[in-house]
């Protein structure tokens, strides 16, 4: 019954992905959004049991929406048709300047960016991808901007080296592994998560700096004692059984240094 449950989740999501979220408003409910960095199936695997437990401790049905793409996502932000954001904290320091939207709590775990080559090829660092291709998001993601701004720092200019854009960070490991390009760059837990037989054929040519994690964000719709119900249960949700389980590892309160670190990053939204 749990995975009937939760495939009719994933259909109900997909059906969100080009529906607008303000269409089907209610104000028991409410709509979480969560930015597309893997696929609609997966990205409701990892969080369902975290919306389950928002459901049972809010009292309020939990309806996870995402976007087909990350730029459709921060429109939709800038439209306000999410009650929750859960989002990369460049976007989530964007959505607190532009768009209203409320600090709640960001994870504790840094976001870190992995340059993955196969297995048997002969680069060894990263000044080797001179001339080469690189699977990447477009650099609308914090991800790819890091990644970047590293290949900038060991003076390799744009022109140097040829992006293949993929629309998730999962895409851009398969990119790889299907001989589409030299290099790629992804997340941290995509690599950790990676099943062990792709996850053989390649290994990570260098890795990234470490940035603030990924953030909880309310929409300016929200009460005060809503965004601080939900700060106080984040907060508690690493010592529950679904947060035991969690993909994103316990939560912590957004500081004032933590953001403006996000500063720098936020330019790609205007």
């Amino acid at each position: 019954m749990k995975n009937i449950s939760v495939m009719k989740n994933i259909v109900f999501s997909l059906l969100f992905l080009f529906l607008s979220p303000s269409a089907l408003a209610d104000e028991d409910v409410l709509t979480l959004g969560i930015f597309p960095y893997v696929s609609p199936g997966k990205l409701i695997k990892h969080n369902a049991g975290f919306s389950q437990y928002l459901e049972k401790k809010t009292g309020r049905k939990v309806s996870i929406v995402t976007a087909p793409d990350f730029k459709e996502f921060v429109q939709r932000t800038k439209n306000s048709e999410y009650d929750l954001i859960f989002t990369g904290p460049h976007h989530g320091r964007y959505a607190e300047l532009h768009d209203g939207y409320q600090r709640i709590a960001m994870t504790r775990n840094k976001i870190q960016g992995y340059f993955l080559v196969s297995k048997d090829s002969p680069y060894q660092r990263i000044e080797d991808l001179r001339g080469k291709t690189l699977a990447a998001t477009p650099p609308i993601t914090l991800l790819t901007q890091i990644a970047l701004a590293q290949l900038r720092q060991h003076d390799l200019k744009d022109s140097d080296y040829k992006i293949i854009r993929t629309s998730t960070h999962s895409n851009s490991i398969y990119s790889v592994l299907n001989h589409d390009s030299d290099a790629a760059v992804t997340g941290i837990k995509m690599w950790r998560r990676l099943n062990s037989k792709d996850k053989d054929q390649l290994r990570v040519l260098v890795t990234t700096e470490k940035v603030p994690g990924f953030m909880l964000m309310g929409s300016k719709t929200l009460s005060a004692e809503t965004i601080k119900q939900l700060q106080t249960l984040l907060i508690q949700f690493d010592s529950t059984p679904e947060g035991q389980k969690y993909i994103f590892k316990g939560f912590q309160r957004i500081d004032d240094k933590d953001m403006i670190s996000m500063d720098k990053f936020i330019k790609v939204f205007d």
